[in-house]
């Protein structure tokens, strides 16, 4: 069983934002700055991305740390849907049977791969969090995936399509119709912040972050 405990850390650096078009992220030159939000790609981020960027800069002038955040807006999947024949981009994938499958099955090009592998590396080797964000979905809604990974290229990839197909889900689409949200979404990537220890619950060990 792993426990993960959250917190912020304070500290009063300046708050810098970037944003990287995918023309600049492509191919493997590409650099990860040192910045607090970067921005992978253009189009549609979603609403956590968008209110990410309007609250950082507050955050940090009170004094809270906020951990370096990546966010892949929505064109950097474009080359992904169209490679493995699933659309031009995501507004245009076609809702079949098996849909989900077929994204966590799929694969991503050298030059996405090469991208995330930057991003893994401008964390360390920290644990780290793919998170969704969608249209309307700013506070959660629990309709949309959120996976953890160690800091392997293969299985960061794994959870970044896990996230990814969840937006196609029958429960997402729905949620979408009835909400009005409209479409759109992208992937945060961020490191789980925390320092790892072991604890004992009725005589039992488990790591844990605290």
């Amino acid at each position: 069983i792993s426990i993960f405990v959250f917190f912020f850390f304070n500290d009063t650096a300046t708050t810098e934002i970037y944003t990287l078009s995918l023309h600049d992220a492509l191919p493997i030159s590409v650099e990860i700055m040192n910045t607090d939000i970067e921005i992978v790609g253009k189009g549609n981020m979603g609403d956590k991305a968008r209110q990410l960027l309007e609250k950082t800069p507050r955050l940090r002038e009170i004094g809270f740390h906020t951990p370096k955040r990546i966010v892949l807006a929505e064109d950097y999947f474009d080359r992904f849907f169209q490679d493995n024949n699933l659309g031009r981009n995501l507004g245009d994938v076609v809702l079949v049977d098996g849909l989900e499958e077929k994204i966590r099955g799929g694969s991503l090009t050298k030059e996405q791969s090469q991208i995330l592998q930057k991003v893994i590396s401008s964390h360390g080797s920290k644990p780290i969090v793919i998170r969704s964000s969608a249209e309307g979905d700013a506070r959660g809604t629990g309709i949309y995936r959120t996976d953890f990974s160690d800091a392997e290229i293969e299985n960061v990839e794994e959870s970044v399509k896990n996230v990814l197909a969840s937006y196609f889900s029958k429960d997402a689409i729905m949620f979408r119709k009835d909400a009005h949200t409209g479409e759109g979404f992208g992937i945060i990537v961020e490191p789980i912040i925390g320092h790892q220890a072991s604890i004992s619950l009725s005589g039992e060990e488990f790591d844990s972050l605290d």
